[in-house]
């Protein structure tokens, strides 16, 4: 017994051997590859200084923060864009007042979008400040990051500011406002999507506005979000089951289900994602009627999805 184990330790131990320098060696390299980039961010021309942030920002090493955020005075546009992208793939949330500084201050309206957009994907609460200061910006590019991520991060201090949005005259960026609305949650924010919708609005606003009710738990929401489903435009009827279904609302599908047929590929996903949401069997022949036909990949997904969840509802006989 004794000869064996030691036997199998002899071996286990020649395994480990062979394997160690390999292991060894690649980790060498990574640290030589991502010195080598440290070493770029020095370089002459820009553009070389922009593929060594691109790179750092690549290898998912929060090691490079604290370069890159010194990247982000460098004199090119270029390179301080790059840096604020790669610290947004990092998600590095201690570099937001060096990203809000961008913001206030960068001159190029690239840089500063970029700075939005990884203030954004940091996902975290000391960059709303920040993210608020940028609602003043003049620049719509800039103002879209910023709008969705306040959105995302359910910031109750952007209600009134993002309210005050709400009179630009760029339908997109309105649209994109009351989505952020949306999300708030509260009375102010449900007011205000309320008022928009008595108002005559492009159909990305109505889009917005339906889908922003379907996040609001208040009686009069479903009723309005309902009416928008006699409407001519598919899309619009689509964002109306998406958000009735994200209230918990199973009573339109039905009419849910006729937009599985719509020759507007984004209508039929969006029908399907509603309807998987809803889990109502009701709908399960009309979906397998669609996915028979269904050409796209994405759709035929989402539908095969929507068939599953009804199948595995407890109670239901497969």
């Amino acid at each position: 017994m004794l000869e064996r184990t030691l036997s199998f330790l002899t071996a286990a131990l020649l395994y480990i051997g062979c394997f160690l320098p390999a292991a060894l060696s690649a980790a060498e390299s990574d640290a030589a590859f991502f010195n080598a980039q440290l070493a770029g961010l020095g370089a002459d021309k820009p553009f070389a200084r922009a593929q060594a942030a691109d790179q750092l920002g690549r290898l998912k090493d929060p090691a490079a923060v604290p370069y890159l955020v010194n990247a982000l005075k460098d004199p090119s546009p270029l390179v301080r864009c790059q840096a604020a992208d790669s610290l947004g793939l990092l998600k590095a949330g201690e570099a937001a007042p060096e990203l809000g500084a961008i913001l206030e201050n960068d001159q190029d309206a690239q840089v500063r979008q970029a700075a939005a957009l990884a203030l954004g994907a940091s996902a975290e609460e000391n960059a709303v400040p920040f993210l608020l200061g940028c609602l003043k910006d003049k620049d719509a590019s800039v103002l879209f990051p910023c709008v969705n991520a306040l959105g995302n991060l359910k910031a109750k201090a952007a209600v009134r500011p993002l309210k005050r949005l709400l009179a630009t005259s760029d339908a997109d960026l309105k649209a994109a406002v009351i989505s952020a609305l949306g999300q708030m949650g509260s009375e102010e924010a449900y007011n205000a999507v309320q008022s928009e919708l008595g108002k005559k609005q492009s159909p990305a606003e109505e889009e917005a506005s339906v889908q922003a009710l379907g996040n609001f738990a208040r009686p009069g929401a479903s009723a309005r979000i309902k009416r928008a489903l006699s409407s001519s435009n598919d899309r619009l009827k689509a964002s109306a089951c998406l958000a009735l279904a994200r209230s918990g609302d199973k009573s339109e599908v039905s009419s849910c289900s006729g937009l599985l047929s719509s020759s507007d590929v984004k209508v039929r996903k969006a029908a399907a994602r509603a309807l998987g949401l809803m889990g109502d069997a009701s709908a399960a022949p009309a979906l397998e009627e669609a996915l028979k036909k269904e050409r796209n990949a994405e759709a035929a997904q989402l539908m095969g999805f929507a068939l599953e969840r009804q199948r595995n509802r407890p109670g239901v006989k497969n």
